[in-house]
């Protein structure tokens, strides 16, 4: 069992299509709803759509427990929700690199906290063999 964050669209969706032509069950994962629910039913069962913050640590809760609790313990997580804010650095808020480093860092890491015990669950993770588990 997979979840893609970011794949509604881009280089999610692309991950989300092969590993659900692969077999796997795909939860997609993403801000936009709309288009997330879309490709969920464009690529039919085992694929399903879940909102998902990665910069909310309650979406972050919610999201794993309820798709092992639906579906198994996760045994894939595609960390690849991202945003770039385009244009000159110096005209850039810091409001906005905030928000970037948010999405792109904060959530990746709050992805792998909250999914690390499912990875666990399914022997796709072991804390021996790499560092981001030890604890």
């Amino acid at each position: 069992m997979a979840i893609v964050t970011g794949g509604a669209g881009g280089i999610g969706s692309a991950v989300a299509r092969a590993l659900a032509a692969e077999g796997a069950c795909v939860v997609i994962s993403d801000v936009r709803d709309a288009e997330g629910t879309d490709l969920a039913a464009a690529l039919g069962h085992p694929a399903r759509f879940v909102h998902l913050d990665v910069t909310s640590e309650g979406d972050w809760q919610r999201a794993p427990a309820d798709t092992e609790r639906e579906l198994g313990p996760v045994s894939v997580l595609a960390n690849i929700a991202g945003i770039i804010d385009w244009g000159p650095m110096e005209e850039q808020s810091p409001a906005a690199f905030r928000r970037v480093v948010d999405v792109n860092l904060t959530g990746a890491w709050l992805g792998l906290r909250a999914v690390a015990p499912s990875l666990r669950r399914a022997g796709a993770a072991s804390s021996s063999t790499c560092p981001l588990w030890q604890g």
